[in-house]
């Protein structure tokens, strides 16, 4: 118990002293476990004992968070703790403005009206700071967020060369080694239809006076289409962004404003970060499975 105290402690002073890398370690980290736990979560049925993690998707996922995630929290939330004050000096401004503006209409026409002496502007009821919060929360953060995780991970998948969805090409063999079976990722296909076309028409062609040199051909695609070009990287991170952007989105509506109606009314400042970090452990699982998962 005296060790979890230290320990706590010592987190508590890093928060005082260095808040922003802290904040950006400790979601690298929540984003790695959670991926740890989606690839457990979706292995294959059985299949524990020869499972192993991908590090190398791991560690993407320990990037983003580290280096986007993080920063980005600690300076949203930081902006949402100031929010009360700048809609307060907003509604100051726009009280101010109409009572200015009728008082020029009574000196135009000469209505007497004594001393111009401003009232205090009402300050805005609790609940409607944590609901503005709430709103602003999940229509300008959520909905940024959703849309640069998945096409900053897509990015950073083709880049590291993590297998996002699978082979662009599978091709089935038999004894021989020669084809009998092709097929062709439907991503592949959108973003390049005229070598899924080749490849139909080089199977239609297939016989077996040329099937040797077919197979060369087709084994010849088969590994350039496992070398993406950056643009390629990029096409792919865009198109599976829009497939899943919607579904996700929906989903952090749902799920996000309880939670963070619970952050704004009982955590402080500087643990609001990490009260979200703690929330992403789970909900980075399932973002894990829509950026990596077979959709």
């Amino acid at each position: 118990m005296q060790a979890l105290a230290r320990l706590w402690g010592s987190y508590n002073h890093a928060l005082q002293t260095a808040p922003i890398v802290t904040k950006s370690l400790t979601s690298g980290a929540m984003y790695g476990l959670g991926d740890v736990i989606c690839q457990v979560g979706t292995r294959p049925e059985g299949d524990f004992k020869d499972f192993k993690v991908d590090w190398k998707r791991v560690g993407v996922m320990i990037l983003f968070g580290t280096v986007v995630s993080g920063p980005m929290y600690h300076y949203w939330f930081a902006y949402l703790d100031e929010l009360p004050l700048r809609l307060l000096a907003l509604r100051k401004h726009r009280q101010r403005w109409e009572i200015l503006r009728a008082y020029g209409v009574f000196k135009k026409y000469n209505i007497p009206v004594g001393e111009l002496v401003l009232p205090e502007t009402k300050q805005f009821h609790k609940y409607s700071i944590k609901a503005s919060k709430i709103l602003m929360d999940q229509l300008v953060f959520s909905s940024i967020y959703t849309g640069t995780f998945f096409f900053g991970i897509g990015i950073l998948n083709g880049v590291f060369g993590v297998g996002q969805h699978g082979h662009n090409i599978n091709a089935k063999h038999d004894t021989d080694g020669k084809h009998t079976e092709i097929n062709i990722s439907p991503s592949y296909q959108k973003l390049h239809p005229e070598v899924t076309l080749l490849i139909e028409s080089l199977q239609a062609m297939r016989t077996e006076q040329n099937a040797a040199s077919i197979d060369r051909i087709i084994h010849k695609l088969e590994a350039s289409a496992s070398h993406k070009t950056f643009p390629d990287i990029v096409r792919e991170a865009w198109e599976h962004t829009k497939k899943v952007y919607v579904t996700t989105y929906i989903a952090d509506c749902v799920v996000w404003p309880p939670l963070q109606l619970i952050n704004f009314t009982f955590i402080p400042l500087r643990f609001q970060v990490l009260y979200v970090n703690m929330c992403n452990l789970f909900w980075n699982t399932f973002l894990s499975f829509m950026a990596n998962g077979p959709h």
